[in-house]
């Protein structure tokens, strides 16, 4: 359940589960051995990244590391090593995006974090620094990613503890430099905490928060009396305005959540899928994938395709339409994640595809974000009107 009163303290709670889960995925440590997101690595080192990707591959941020998933077998390959410094600056991989192997970007979702490159050989630059003062104004934490149909990487901030400063940048693919287009803090009272950005091929933004919509305080129990169990918005390119698709605390529009808006990605019929991580039932973390309809009745209508994730799923579309789930429950992880799920389009069963805690099927570890490699001008429509 979402605790109140301070944006800053889910940060603070998936960092911990983070430690906790890297820890208790790695049995049997012993001397000589470093443990890391990316699953156990001998201090000699791992082996070098095999940097062989195509469109359709799904790449994943695995904390220490950066992979590429085989859309069809599962079998996992590394691309970036990113504790190594032969390889470049060194960090963690949180957050990933990429049209092709040429243009494959990771955030660290750290305070003054980065924009990092991984390049097709799996060497890795820095293409923005919040400390680099030529490259424009600075971000506080990035967080989630995407695309724009320009080729620039579009970042969002979750700001500051109190949600302060949060909102959205976008980041020149060439020389990094960033420009603010909202700042979602400013707008929601200080209550804001953006993880999430898509772009339709009319170039709309849709930018998820899972502070949204507005700021209302008072007291009380569940987030729809606060006005943040998470909101889907539509940010204006021009003036930085957010206008609300979904309040995932409006029944009107469908199933309540409590976090909607963690990851964000367009289908291929026009609507949104999008995760919810603490979304509850009978007050119980279950997590659920939505579904929102801009052009449902009401506008921004929702459904709950499936439900059974944890506090890092995220969600991607496959280049054959299939519904792709990150952090999903596999048969190591004993119903802690570390997985990645096909999900029905129809019933929401989740089948496995590709184990993180299965050595044979490659580099070990969490999925905590994946993507799809889909190729350039592969964007669909949303069935969104603007008004």
């Amino acid at each position: 359940m979402k605790i109140h009163g301070n944006s800053g303290l889910n940060d603070k709670l998936r960092v911990t589960l983070l430690v906790v889960l890297v820890l208790a995925a790695s049995p049997g440590r012993g001397a000589g051995q470093l443990i890391l997101a990316g699953g156990v690595k001998p201090a000699s080192g791992i082996a070098a990244p095999n940097f062989s990707c195509g469109l359709g591959d799904i790449i994943v941020a695995s904390g220490g590391i950066v992979v590429r998933v085989d859309p069809v077998t599962g079998n996992r390959t590394l691309l970036s090593d990113f504790t190594d410094p032969a390889g470049g600056v060194t960090g963690f991989a949180a957050s990933i995006a990429g049209v092709d192997c040429d243009s494959i970007y990771v955030t660290d979702q750290a305070s003054a974090g980065k924009l990092f490159k991984v390049l097709p050989s799996g060497m890795r630059t820095v293409l923005s620094d919040p400390t680099n003062v030529a490259q424009g104004e600075a971000w506080y934490v990035p967080f989630g990613l995407g695309l724009d149909l320009d080729g620039s990487v579009l970042v969002t901030d979750r700001g500051l503890g109190n949600g302060a400063f949060a909102g959205l940048w976008s980041v020149d693919q060439t020389t990094g430099f960033r420009t603010r287009i909202t700042n979602s803090g400013v707008l929601n009272g200080n209550h804001s905490a953006p993880e999430s950005v898509v772009v339709d091929a009319g170039g709309h933004i849709f930018m998820g928060d899972v502070e949204g919509p507005a700021w209302l305080g008072g007291a009380g129990t569940y987030c729809y009396e606060y006005g943040d169990c998470g909101a889907l918005f539509v940010v204006n390119r021009a003036d930085g305005a957010l206008t609300v698709l979904t309040d995932f605390g409006n029944p009107a529009q469908g199933p309540r959540g409590n976090d909607g808006g963690y990851s964000l990605v367009l289908d291929n019929d026009g609507t949104f899928l999008t995760t919810d991580p603490y979304y509850s039932v009978s007050n119980v973390d279950v997590g659920a994938l939505f579904r929102v309809d801009p052009a449902g009745v009401p506008a921004g209508a929702r459904t709950v395709l499936t439900t059974q994730l944890t506090h890092f799923s995220t969600v991607a579309l496959g280049t054959n339409g299939s519904i792709l789930l990150g952090d999903c429950n596999t048969p190591t992880s004993g119903g802690f994640g570390g997985g990645i799920c096909i999900v029905d389009r129809v019933t929401g069963a989740q089948t496995l595809l590709s184990d993180f805690g299965n050595p044979a099927q490659g580099p070990t570890g969490l999925p905590f974000s994946i993507a799809v490699l889909r190729g350039e001008n592969v964007v669909f429509a949303s069935g969104f009107e603007p008004p």
